[in-house]
């Protein structure tokens, strides 16, 4: 299944996904109170969820 569905998720994810508000400064909070390290929060596979934490890291 997963074979078939990324790469069509991969396809359209830029059209159809913003960062919630308060994402970057949530984040930034709990890295200047918890270190460095980035914990994640989800089951996706990684191809859907790198282009996120790129875009996280850039604003």
């Amino acid at each position: 299944m997963f074979r078939d569905l990324v790469p069509l998720q991969l396809t359209c994810l830029h059209k159809y996904t913003t960062l919630i508000p308060g994402t970057v400064e949530a984040m930034n909070a709990m890295k200047k109170e918890f270190g460095e390290s980035d914990i994640p929060t989800t089951i996706l596979p990684a191809p859907i969820i790198i282009p996120s934490a790129q875009k996280c890291r850039k604003t």
